[in-house]
């Protein structure tokens, strides 16, 4: 008898495993199906934040340059030393500093040399800048980047917005 006992008993604990496995495999599926969309949502989530701290910084910058009147910043003083130490403190090059401007390269030069004074509405944005921080101002630099390229190749950009809602159902 004792053979047969043994054998029932495996055969119990083989069936019990087995189906333990199966039970298990449902659970692991579903949890893999929650990470994905937990993934989904946090990219979401970050893409906001983003898009969030893009607005903020840019109202800052327009309220500070707007809310220098452009008789205040006739008067305001701003040197060519001052300028140079405004781009060197917010870690900018020339190029990069007149493209938040909206100036050309060779301006930023002639207002750094001191060979020429920057336009009071120039003065504004300048005395806006000082209210930014680093961070506000590459993200300025990079929203600019971001609308340049749109703007430049409009094909490619709508191409490029096909291929990532393609991935984007991939993925779900």
């Amino acid at each position: 008898m004792g053979k047969v006992e043994s054998a029932i008993k495996m055969e119990i604990s083989r069936l019990a495993r087995r189906e333990a496995r199966q039970i298990l495999a449902k659970s692991v599926e579903e949890v893999r199906r929650l990470n994905k969309k937990l993934a989904q949502i946090a990219g979401e989530v970050n893409a906001i934040k983003s898009r969030l701290a893009q607005e903020s910084t840019r109202t800052r910058f327009q309220q500070a340059a707007g809310g220098v009147a452009v008789e205040a910043a006739e008067s305001a003083r701003l040197s060519p030393g001052l300028i140079k130490k405004l781009r060197r403190k917010l870690k900018l090059t020339q190029p990069e500093l007149a493209k938040l401007l909206s100036v050309s390269v060779s301006a930023v030069g002639f207002w750094e040399s001191g060979r020429v004074r920057p336009r009071p509405e120039m003065k504004a944005k300048i005395i806006g800048l000082r209210s930014l921080g680093r961070r506000d101002v590459r993200r300025l630099l990079d929203e600019q980047k971001a609308a340049a390229r749109k703007v430049a190749n409009p094909a490619k950009a709508a191409k490029r917005a096909k291929v990532s809602k393609r991935m984007k159902r991939k993925k779900a």
